[in-house]
């Protein structure tokens, strides 16, 4: 099944992740969609609920199998052996499509088949009608992280030009982690942070879908490694290998998970170029804590003082969040801190 065709079965859905007023959609149950508003509206909320009597249990399996078999993933929900969930990124501006049917999936009122639920978020390429600058998440040209968020992070030093120190800390090599909750904009930053790293730069991508933007950068690998194909045997210590023969700059990782962390952070500090990644945590400290939980996972009796002691000397952190109104920034740049005199 083609693309195209894809697109045209999505049609009941696209009014709704197209709008320019939502950044997601969910669907928890048949008949109904959950939108997500990039901002509050004057109830103050941020998921809206509109009923749509088009959007069956039939159809949302038959949207299921189509994007699998497109994308050749196997999917069978109504057999407990087998995959029950979908990943996909759509084109042309890659929204981020995920699903899961079949009896993991539990309505109020249950039925013997199981249910579906998915969500589709709006990929960078539709995020925004216009280009995003870094002012989109708090920061101004000369001026340090805006004040007024104390509730939701420390913040840095804000006689620093944090614009400033962004550009310094990617065009001087930096190892640089993006740390935020889910839909803080990790992603669209991430690829705006790119757009600073000198376009002679040889790049390496790692991801399990396609996301990260190379417009400017010609001399690029994208490796990309399934997170629902059982059967593959490339698995991240394979892309490992190949990145340390393959002589990049600088390597782009998705995001780190439980999977990937312990091999990622074996390539650390291994001189086969700078990293940049993303990972799922609510403020800079508590970030430390869930890398070094996810490095811990794969490699057995690590000590967890000296490893996050490490994080902090090899990694600038960029922490995002959202504001009481719902508005996406940047809460704090904590640079990497060198070791302590006798730590080293």
């Amino acid at each position: 099944m083609s693309v195209g065709v894809i697109e045209r079965m999505l049609q009941p859905l696209a009014s709704y992740y197209e709008h320019p007023d939502f950044e997601e959609i969910a669907i928890n149950q048949p008949g109904e969609v959950w939108c997500r508003r990039h901002h509050p509206d004057e109830y103050d909320r941020i998921w809206m609920r509109i009923e749509d009597e088009q959007l069956t249990l039939s159809w949302l399996l038959t949207i299921c199998r189509a994007i699998a078999n497109t994308y050749d993933q196997p999917f069978s929900p109504h057999d407990p052996t087998k995959p029950s969930t979908v990943f996909a990124t759509l084109p042309p501006v890659e929204h981020r499509f995920g699903a899961i049917a079949g009896m993991n999936v539990v309505y109020d009122q249950t039925i013997p088949e199981g249910g579906v639920a998915l969500c589709i978020r709006k990929g960078a390429g539709g995020e925004r009608a216009r280009e995003v600058d870094f002012s989109d998440w708090g920061l101004v040209e000369g001026r340090g992280v805006q004040k007024g968020h104390e509730h939701l992070a420390r913040l840095s030093d804000p006689q620093q030009d944090a614009v400033q120190c962004l550009k310094d800390a990617v065009q001087q090599g930096c190892n640089i982690l993006i740390s935020g909750g889910t839909s803080t904009g990790k992603t669209t930053l991430f690829n705006k942070i790119i757009e600073q790293v000198d376009p002679r730069t040889r790049i390496i991508t790692v991801e399990d879908t396609r996301e990260i933007k190379l417009k400017k950068h010609p001399n690029h690998v994208h490796l990309v490694l399934s997170r629902t194909d059982r059967n593959s045997i490339f698995g991240y210590d394979d892309a490992i290998d190949v990145i340390m023969r393959f002589t990049p700059d600088i390597v782009l990782v998705g995001e780190i998970s439980t999977s990937n962390a312990g091999a990622l952070w074996k390539l650390t500090g291994t001189g086969h170029g700078a990293m940049m990644t993303t990972i799922h945590a609510s403020t800079v400290n508590h970030c430390y804590d869930v890398l070094y939980e996810r490095i811990a996972a794969n490699i057995p009796n690590l000590d967890r003082e000296k490893t996050v002691q490490k994080i902090r000397e090899n990694f600038c952190i960029i922490q995002m969040s959202r504001d009481i109104n719902g508005e996406r920034i940047i809460t704090d740049i904590q640079a990497p801190q060198p070791p302590k005199h006798g730590d080293a």
